[in-house]
């Protein structure tokens, strides 16, 4: 059986001078500690990722570094623009990458393309902290990646 992880990034600064670009958003010292306590989460759960799919923001991918350094794991890690987009670029950029993972780690964005992503098939891990910052799913691939 394998796993897909979805991290949506820890909470971003608002008030952070990043000009015109959101992608460039950083994250607030909120969600620094929570991704920090993402980290350790999946470390006290044992799913622990063989792969990672971040996206470009600087958001995901500061939400994805302090995961890994509090939590004390590492994994590979591929930056995927296509994180940034819709839904069938997700689900592509997974299927790519899901062919020798067990369990499969995506940190992204909350854009409004990626609604229908986190409705699909997808039951949010109710005792992840903080709420619906991340959900998990089985994946049964049938041979195929």
């Amino acid at each position: 059986m394998r796993f897909l992880i979805m991290f949506r990034h820890a909470k971003s600064d608002w008030h952070a001078d990043y000009g015109d670009d959101d992608r460039l958003r950083p994250l607030s010292r909120r969600g620094r500690r929570a991704a920090q306590t993402m980290g350790r989460f999946l470390d006290s759960v044992g799913q622990l990722p063989d792969r990672a799919i971040v996206s470009p923001a600087t958001r995901a991918r500061q939400t994805l570094e302090l995961a890994m350094r509090a939590g004390s794991w590492d994994c590979p890690v591929q930056e995927s623009h296509a994180l940034y987009g819709e839904v069938e670029d997700v689900f592509n950029a997974v299927r790519q990458q899901a062919a020798d993972a067990r369990v499969l780690l995506i940190v992204g964005t909350s854009r409004p393309g990626r609604a229908p992503l986190r409705r699909s098939q997808v039951a949010w891990h109710s005792a992840c902290p903080p709420r619906r910052c991340c959900a998990s799913s089985s994946m049964q691939t049938n041979g195929q990646p």
